[in-house]
């Protein structure tokens, strides 16, 4: 596993996305997880504030980096009680033709549900905490699914994992919530918000992961460059 490509996607799917998708880039090494760098989808190549412009952009990134592994914070799916397909790529190819845009996308769950949030089989083992179609993340589940699981999967461009078996030569994309890995693991703890300053927040977040993840160490340059142009340095 020394050497492979990691990446961490914090997702949105706010009108200001590409402001607020932040990718953290990581490599395995001698048993560790060394966090190289993290930017905002904004400065990817092509990219942007608007979802329009990040999220094609963001996609671009991903299949330009086949092998690598690549984990992001949406629903990749939805409660068996609201899908019709039989299978799970059934669904993602169904998805943008049910769903016309996110408020229909939550309206129409809502109704089918009764108006309960219900949640998948894996929410509820993992203690994630909100249904796919919660206020606090519906536009994130829509945006995700429609604009970066539908055209990987329609185009065959990545290995969606589990649900797809991985194929050599692509990068390999799995929904990962990492509130609900930290719970598990025991190390929850308050690491987001823009109260306490960027080096309280830093130190929460070193408190917080487990020694075997480390940060590299960063070049000596001005506050928010970066070694990637374009890219503000974390």
């Amino acid at each position: 596993m020394d050497g492979a490509e990691i990446y961490g996607v914090d997702f949105s799917g706010a009108r200001d996305a590409g402001e607020r998708i932040w990718i953290a880039e990581a490599v395995i090494e001698a048993k560790a997880l060394i966090v190289q760098n993290c930017f905002r989808a904004e400065s990817l190549p092509g990219g942007g504030k608007e979802p329009e412009k990040c999220l094609p952009a963001l996609r671009k990134f991903m299949t330009d980096r086949p092998g690598a592994l690549f984990g992001l914070d949406f629903p990749f799916g939805m409660p068996r009680e609201l899908v019709q397909e039989r299978s799970w790529e059934d669904f993602i190819h169904a998805f943008p033709k049910r769903y016309r845009a996110p408020g229909h996308f939550r309206d129409t769950c809502l109704r089918r549900s009764s108006n309960r949030e219900l949640k998948r089989l894996t929410d509820i083992q993992n203690q994630a905490p909100f249904s796919p179609y919660n206020l606090r993340i519906y536009r994130q589940t829509y945006y995700g699914i429609r604009e970066i699981l539908y055209p990987l999967v329609r185009d065959n461009l990545a290995s969606i994992i589990p649900m797809q078996s991985e194929e050599e030569g692509q990068p390999r994309v799995m929904e990962i919530c990492p509130a609900a890995t930290l719970k598990r693991e025991g190390l929850y703890g308050r690491y987001k918000g823009i109260s306490g300053g960027r080096r309280q927040r830093s130190c929460q977040v070193e408190n917080t992961i487990d020694p075997g993840v480390k940060a590299a160490p960063q070049d000596q340059g001005k506050e928010g460059q970066s070694p990637y142009p374009g890219r503000p340095k974390w």
